[in-house]
Order: structure tokens, then sequence, then C-alpha cells
């Protein structure tokens, strides 16, 4: 098969999927061309087989990974597992297979077809699960789309199995939304018209990395940025509560806009990686800011960080009133903190008047 076409889901968060599972097709050999309905994929080689193959077995170790560790790679609601079953039985498993040997089972499959079945999406006789229907309404404010509108769809297998490598590719973590609450964390391409192999870099890079909070978004973009070595691409972010007894639901979404940032900060981050005790200090900033209090005590001390970092977010990126601003006012809680007896919010405030300090002579 020299080329594949894929009609192009006319919903964004099956397309954000599509384009993650082809972005991760880009080192082994994959490239495409994007129309207004459909996406023409070919291969630098003579066969698309051989790098969809590569893409799958990378979905595959991913699974495994985390069937090894006792968790559910693939979450669902009782009408999600009710979907699972009949695509285990279209592959000739039984219902107990775990999604990892759905995924081997699919490799097998796809090594023998002439031709897949993606030219139209929505044409199929599989019914979509929850985590491939959240509304993404607020990513787009797309015309006639509403957020009372049902998301029904149906799909091919060859469909279901390229969005279901979106979703385990995407994925890079958990992170707590709330006292006891946690959500999956997924990164999608912004930019989904061409391919970038910079997307599939960051999150290799985060998989293996904790992510404490979603919010604030600046805290946020310092931490996905801190370890960076080069350009990061625009993503999106979903923040999916897992079905269970319910649909799988959207808590948070954002457009992030990393790459600006990154370069509009490259002086700042590189000071602060480049020295451990502030590279330290950044951290425990960000994670008091990211991170939901325990305790009603630490509510302040998270204030106290959120401000903090929404000044340094603007800091690092050239505004020297707000570095200024910044240095001043935590110099002076560091004082006041230190002679009431609160350690923990003297060392937050010790640690950003270091990176306050140290960014303004560079800055100067």
């Amino acid at each position: 098969m020299n080329e594949l076409e894929i009609g192009i889901p006319n919903l964004e968060f099956p397309r954000y999927l599509l384009y993650t599972f082809l972005n991760f097709s880009l080192p082994y050999g994959l490239e495409w061309e994007v129309s207004e309905d459909e996406i023409l994929v070919r291969s630098k080689s003579s066969d698309v087989i051989g790098p969809l193959v590569s893409t799958f077995k990378l979905v595959r170790g991913k699974i495994e990974k985390i069937e090894k560790n006792g968790k559910r790679a693939i979450p669902g609601s009782g009408n999600d597992n009710k979907i699972y079953s009949k695509i285990k039985k279209e592959l000739s498993l039984t219902s107990d297979r775990s999604f990892s040997d759905v995924v081997s089972k699919y490799i097998e499959v796809i090594q023998g077809k002439n031709r897949l079945e993606l030219e139209e999406f929505g044409k199929g006789k599989i019914s979509a699960p929850s985590i491939f229907k959240l509304e993404l309404y607020q990513f787009s404010r797309r015309p006639f789309m509403k957020g009372t509108d049902k998301l029904e769809f149906k799909l091919t297998l060859d469909y279901f199995m390229f969005l279901l490598g979106g979703y385990v590719l995407s994925k890079v973590g958990r992170a707590q939304y709330d006292i006891g609450r946690y959500l999956s964390v997924h990164l999608l391409p912004y930019d989904y018209g061409i391919g970038k192999s910079e997307y599939s870099a960051i999150i290799n890079m985060l998989e293996e990395r904790e992510i404490p909070g979603l919010v604030p978004e600046e805290a946020l973009m310092m931490w996905l940025t801190k370890d960076v070595s080069e350009d990061p691409v625009d993503v999106m972010l979903a923040g999916i509560e897992d079905p269970a007894k319910t649909p799988a639901s959207l808590r948070v979404s954002a457009h992030l806009p990393l790459r600006s940032f990154y370069q509009r900060s490259r002086e700042g981050i590189s000071i602060i990686s480049e020295n451990e005790t502030l590279k330290k200090d950044l951290e425990r900033i960000l994670r008091h800011a990211l991170r939901p209090p325990k305790k009603s005590e630490a509510i302040g001390i998270r204030e106290e960080a959120i401000k903090i970092s929404k000044k340094m977010f603007l800091a690092l990126q050239g505004d020297m009133r707000s570095l200024e601003e910044l240095l001043l006012e935590t110099s002076r809680k560091e004082i006041s903190a230190q002679m009431g007896g609160d350690e923990k919010l003297r060392s937050i405030m010790s640690g950003a008047r270091r990176i306050s300090s140290n960014l303004l002579v560079a800055y100067s």
C-alpha cells in the first residue's frame, strides 16, 4: 500500500487524537498532506503499513507498561466496556483479553490488509466510547456547536484503533485537580496541519515526570518548559476525568503557547536550569502553586505561590517591572515570614527572591 486516504473528523477531539497518532509516526517515515476534508498519508519508502505497525508497537508498549503496574490502560464506563467487548470480538479475542492483546492482534490484521477503512469519519458500525466524545467547544468556539450537542458517531475498526492510538500516546500522566481528585492529562498537537517531531519529543519527556496540578496556566507552562532543551511546540491540554460509573468528561482545557513563551524566556530558563539551587527553588514554588492543598492552613501558602508564579511568568519574558516588583515583595515577605516563624512561607519567598535577584542581574 503506497498511500492512505484518511477522512478528517468534523469533531475536534477525534481530530486531535488522529493527528497525535500521525505525529508519532513521523520518525518511522510517514509524511502527509492535508486538504479541506482529507489527509493523504505517504511513506518515504514504498509502503505505509510498516511505519503504521511501528507506531502501533509504540502504543502497545505504552499500554503494557501501564498494565504491568496493575492499572487499567483504557478506562471505560459501563457502556464503554460493552463497546470494548465488541472490538475484541471483531478481532476474535475474548472479552477478558487486555488492550495490549487488542493492539497486538490489530498489528497482525493490518499486516495482511490491502486497504484500511479510513476514508470517511463516522461511517462505521462501532459506537464511539466516551473517551473519544469529549466536547472541546472551549478550544475552538466553532459555529453551530453547542455544549449540549450530543457527540454520537460510529467508527470502523481501523478508525477506532487510530483514535485509540492517539488517546494512549497523548497521555502524559495524571494530575491532582482537587483534594482527592485526579485527572488524566493529555497534551494534543495544536497545529495539527503540520507534522512536528517536537510534539512527540515533549510527550516523551513529560510522561516520566510528575505534573503537580493544572492551574494556574502560568505555573503549568513554566513547569512544562523548565527542562526542555529546544523550542517546544504549542499544545492543547485536556484534563479528563476518566469514565467509571459515568462517561468521561473534560474538566480542564487550555491552549498552551509553549513555543512563544519559551522563546521569550529562554535566557531566564537557562539561568535557572544551570543553577541547582535556583532550579529547586522554582520547582518548590511551582509545586505549591499547582497542587491543591491538603490542609486548610496551606491555602495561604498556595495563594502566595500563585501570586509569585504569575509575576515570575512575566519576569522570565523580560518584563522588568514585574521582575522588580517580585524582588521587592518577596524580600519583604521573606523577612516577615522569618519574624513570624513561618518556615514554609519563608522558604518560598527566599527562593523567589534568589531567582529574581539572579534574573535582574542578567537582564540589566
